[in-house]
């Protein structure tokens, strides 16, 4: 039986283990911040997805660029619309299809503003420039699939991970990791950080159960782990109490 103990914090994710090897590997299908996870080389977390470290402890680490000059006030609205995109992602992984009309919506009122302020914002032939030309690709795609009402259950054949929103929360999920590169580019703590509810909801996967999934959500501070390790396998939830921001979270009565 995996019984693993999971540390997890705003800023760090930290798992230790407490069998060798790698049991359990965050891997966020919902609701990026903290994230990018990034290592101080600023290897983002979908250029370090892939990575699976066979040691006693796995520690993803954000590490903010230099702080660049802007116009006065730009970041504080890139900050506030790149709230509301991840709100939207939630909407999508959360209510699927429900959520067509409010998206839509947000498309116009929330992602093409968010695309460009972060065009005005960073500087010409910088990383962070690049970062919001790719958004500028990820909200055509995302168009696309709201065209299509994409939102069955979806794999990703990139990130293996499997969607609840379908191809819609999975383009929304790039929308807000490539708003996170861009923020950190631009020396900006990313969107989200210390608020838990947002920081640490998502799906994750475990190498040890491929084909299961592992839900947080934070409320009052309560963390929650709802999980099963097949598809047709029993559904079991574990709760651990909010300590700050971190949470300690025993696996060994799953």
């Amino acid at each position: 039986r995996d019984t693993p103990i999971i540390m997890l914090n705003a800023a760090v994710i930290f798992v230790q283990l407490l069998s060798s090897g790698v049991l359990f590997e965050p891997r966020v299908i919902a609701n990026a911040a903290p994230r990018s996870f990034v290592a101080c080389s600023a290897m983002t977390r979908r250029a370090a997805a892939g990575t699976v470290a066979a040691a006693w402890a796995v520690t993803f680490l954000q590490c903010p660029g230099p702080a660049l000059a802007v116009p006065e006030g730009i970041m504080s609205d890139i900050a506030e619309l790149g709230k509301q995109a991840k709100g939207l992602r939630e909407a999508a992984r959360t209510q699927g299809a429900r959520a067509t009309s409010s998206i839509t919506s947000g498309l116009d009122a929330t992602l093409l503003p968010l695309q460009a302020k972060m065009m005005s914002a960073a500087p010409k032939a910088s990383d962070a420039y690049t970062q919001a030309q790719l958004m500028q690709g990820h909200l055509l795609e995302l168009k696309q699939a709201l065209t299509n009402g994409d939102f069955a259950e979806y794999k990703s054949k990139s990130t293996k991970q499997t969607y609840p929103g379908g191809k819609v929360e999975r383009e929304l999920e790039e929308v807000s990791e490539t708003f996170d590169d861009f923020m950190r580019l631009m020396g900006v703590k990313p969107v989200g950080a210390t608020d838990l509810s947002t920081a640490w909801a998502g799906r994750y996967s475990d190498p040890n159960h491929p084909r299961g999934y592992r839900d947080i959500t934070v409320t009052k501070g309560v963390a929650t782990i709802t999980g099963r390790d097949e598809p047709d396998g029993a559904e079991w939830r574990l709760t651990a109490n909010v300590d700050g921001d971190s949470a300690l979270i025993d696996f060994s009565p799953k």
